[in-house]
């Protein structure tokens, strides 16, 4: 992939202005700011509930932490499927993808664990990873060079014009959107796909078989946490 083709995808507007995100500060701004500031900003970007740190964002839903436990999670979330499933994907794309040239978005990628494998995969193709938060992005050092990373709210729309990507990729964002919010955003990701693309989607199951006493009490305490959040 061409530095040039790497540019035109990444060089595109924030879909929203971001009130305290440290990425969009430049070495002058580091130089200038005092640390008292900075410190404010990056606190104000999360917040601490029970020793865990979340998202302090009201335009934000996602209900699963921010933090080193949450990533050595999310971790082994992707070792486990990337097992069982033989690979990083189940559409019918490997043949697009061995040809070159395909261009690919993880949305919500987290810490980029799949972007990065797809990028080792297929050198010859571009993969974008969008997220909420850019806190976990690895740096530019740990990342092949057909692998960028931008930060980005799905729920205002996809920073990118139609047709663009072959491959949409999506994995566990069960409880980033209200039902309202999944119907936008799936439109927008049908929007810059294009019209031989595939999307792929991999949720958890939620259908409960067999759950003892303790397990129906979480599976309640989930269902209230859920609608106080979304409603």
């Amino acid at each position: 992939m061409s530095q040039e083709s790497k540019e035109s995808l990444t060089n595109v507007p924030n879909n929203k202005d971001r009130k305290h995100n440290l990425q969009y500060f430049n070495d002058l701004d580091f130089e200038t700011k005092g640390i008292n500031e900075l410190t404010s900003l990056l606190l104000d970007s999360h917040k601490i509930y029970n020793g865990r740190r979340y998202m302090n964002d009201e335009d934000i839903n996602f209900i699963l932490p921010s933090d080193k436990m949450e990533l050595e999670r999310s971790t082994i979330s992707h070792l486990l499927n990337k097992h069982q499933w033989k690979g990083n994907f189940r559409s019918p794309i490997k043949e697009k993808l061995n040809m070159g040239s395909a261009t690919i978005l993880d949305v919500g990628c987290g810490s980029g664990l799949w972007v990065i494998d797809m990028g080792l995969e297929y050198p010859s193709s571009l993969i974008v990873g969008i997220d909420i938060d850019s806190s976990n992005f690895p740096s530019s050092d740990q990342c092949p060079s057909n692998v960028c990373f931008l930060t980005c709210n799905a729920i205002h729309g996809i920073p990118f014009p139609q047709n663009t990507f072959d491959f949409v990729n999506m994995s566990m964002m069960w409880g980033s959107f209200s039902e309202d919010q999944w119907i936008i955003v799936i439109k927008d990701l049908v929007r810059a796909l294009k019209h031989d693309g595939w999307i792929e989607f991999t949720e958890p199951n939620s259908t409960h078989r067999n759950a003892g006493k303790i397990q129906l009490m979480l599976l309640e305490a989930c269902k209230y946490l859920t609608s106080y959040i979304f409603y």
